[in-house]
């Protein structure tokens, strides 16, 4: 693992990458790991709130395929790498890191 993928928690993935396996019709599950007034303010369409603290519980209650394709972020990275490392702690295989929100070129959902 390189430098920066150590930094970001492993396994980084692009916005690009991200959105091309959105399009293809891949299963995967988008996480926001902010607070719910950080996700209403702006998220990516189609992602979950799942705040970093009550993540173990989202997932056990509602990811139980440990192969699931999960994509994390946050607002800048650091909650985002928290939470690909619990992930992989709990024994999900397929997770991704995009970092922050704020990695995201493309058009975000603003509910406030």
């Amino acid at each position: 693992m390189g430098f920066f993928s150590a930094l970001f928690g492993g396994n980084l993935i692009s916005a690009q990458e991200v959105k091309d396996e959105m399009e293809s019709g891949s299963k995967v599950i988008l996480l926001d790991v902010r607070e719910l007034a950080e996700y209403q303010q702006a998220h990516i369409s189609g992602a979950k709130n799942a705040p970093l603290q009550s993540l173990q519980n989202y997932c056990e209650e509602k990811l139980p395929k440990k192969d699931t394709r999960i994509v994390v972020y946050c607002q800048a990275g650091g909650r985002a790498k928290s939470a690909a490392k619990l992930l992989r702690q709990l024994g999900y295989t397929n997770v991704a890191n995009l970092g922050g929100i704020t990695n995201w070129p493309y058009e975000i959902v603003k509910e406030l």
